[in-house]
Formats: C-alpha cells, sequence, structure tokens
C-alpha cells in the first residue's frame, strides 16, 4: 500500500514538473521555455499571445517577474485583460447613456451640402438644423461628426461645430450653415466637395450643451 502511495506521489510530481507552465521565468532560458510551452499543447494561441504580451510589457515598464512560473504570469495576464474588458464595457454603457440622454434632449441633422468658391478661400459649406426637444432654452452648443459614403467608407472626420452666439428656445428648430475651408491638395476635402449630398452619412455626436438656466448637459 505505501509502495502504491508512494508510485502515486512521485507520478504526480513527475507530471508536474513537466509542466512548462510550472517552470519558473527566467530571460536567460526564455527562447527554450516559449518553445517547450507552444510544442506542450497546454495553452491556446490566445494564451500564448498573452503570455508573451504580459512578459513585453513587463521588460517595457521594468517590472520584475522573478519567482514567478508562468503560470503566474498567465494568469496576472487573464486578470489584467478581464479588468481592461470590464472597464470598456463600462465607458461603453456610459456612452450609450450620455447619447440617450442628449437625444432625449434636442436633435442635430446636417441637411444640405454645398460649394463656395472665393477669390481666395473656397469652403465646403454645410447646411445643419437643431430641434431643441427641452423645455428649456440652449444657450450654447457643441457637436462634432464624422461623414461616411454609401458604402460605409470613411470621408471625412474630426468636424467640430459650436453655436454659441444664437439661443434655442423650448421646441424651436434652429437652421443655419457651416463653412469649412476647402484645400485642394486634401483628399477628405475633395471628396466632400464631389460627392453627392445623398450620398453621404453622418454621424453625429452631441458633446455638450449648456442651457439658460446654467444647467449643462455632457
Amino acid at each position: 500500500m505505501i509502495k502504491k502511495i508512494t508510485l502515486f506521489l512521485f507520478t504526480v510530481a513527475l507530471i508536474s514538473c513537466s509542466n512548462p507552465l510550472d517552470k519558473k521565468y527566467s530571460e536567460a532560458t526564455l527562447k527554450q521555455d516559449a518553445k517547450e510551452l507552444k510544442e506542450s499543447n497546454k495553452m491556446s494561441d490566445e494564451d500564448l499571445q498573452l503570455l508573451a504580451g504580459w512578459i513585453l510589457k513587463s521588460k517595457l515598464s521594468g517590472e520584475s517577474l522573478d519567482d514567478k512560473t508562468y503560470n503566474d504570469i498567465l494568469k496576472e495576464a487573464k486578470a489584467y485583460k478581464d479588468d481592461q474588458e470590464k472597464l470598456k464595457l463600462e465607458a461603453e454603457k456610459a456612452e450609450a447613456e450620455k447619447a440617450k440622454k442628449m437625444s432625449d434632449a434636442l436633435t442635430v441633422s446636417i441637411t444640405g451640402k454645398s460649394f463656395y468658391k472665393g477669390d481666395w478661400e473656397s469652403s465646403n459649406v454645410l447646411k445643419y438644423a437643431v430641434k431643441n426637444k427641452s423645455d428649456k432654452t440652449i444657450d450654447a452648443l457643441k457637436f462634432s461628426f464624422n461623414i461616411f459614403d454609401k458604402l460605409g467608407d470613411e470621408v471625412g472626420e474630426g468636424f467640430q461645430m459650436s453655436l454659441t452666439n444664437d439661443k434655442i428656445a423650448p421646441n424651436q428648430v434652429y437652421s443655419n450653415e457651416a463653412y469649412y475651408d476647402y484645400n485642394q491638395f486634401m483628399d477628405q476635402d475633395i471628396k466632400i466637395k464631389n460627392s453627392k449630398f445623398e450620398d453621404l452619412k453622418f454621424v453625429i455626436k452631441i458633446e455638450k450643451v449648456v442651457y439658460t438656466d446654467g444647467t449643462i448637459l455632457e
């Protein structure tokens, strides 16, 4: 009976030692360890990439991995990845809540496009409309937008619009136009100029709304 127990414990110890994940990290043997980890078939490709990425991150940050097994390092990497995914989900949820709050308060639309050709400077001109759906007067407004063609490819990005000189009363629709400098050497400006308005899609993000009573949405 004692022999069987001894043999069992020896077998367990042998299996444990043969698992490359249980080896302690060493920069001197890293190349060989990586080869053994890959050939052991005990890790998925995703885990291998995660482990390699965490080791590289630790090197760049100067963080010591001494006395840690590859399994310890992999667990740290997975825990960090899980935390990042949770933060991403929380950020996406907060962004969705903000977007709903903004859309409940007002609607911003790009309603038309034209081109102004000046003697010295020309501009892509975009017409826009803002509907105040709240019961408060809008004192200032800031929003941004990107432009896509009908294939979904981005035509223009990073457009900003600020409204500070005109107030928008409750349930009022405010319309105006904005001029964006045209550069004949920039693909973005050329594409916008040459595209039909009906072929363009505008993805608008309302960033901040200031009301005359001092309240702010952002």
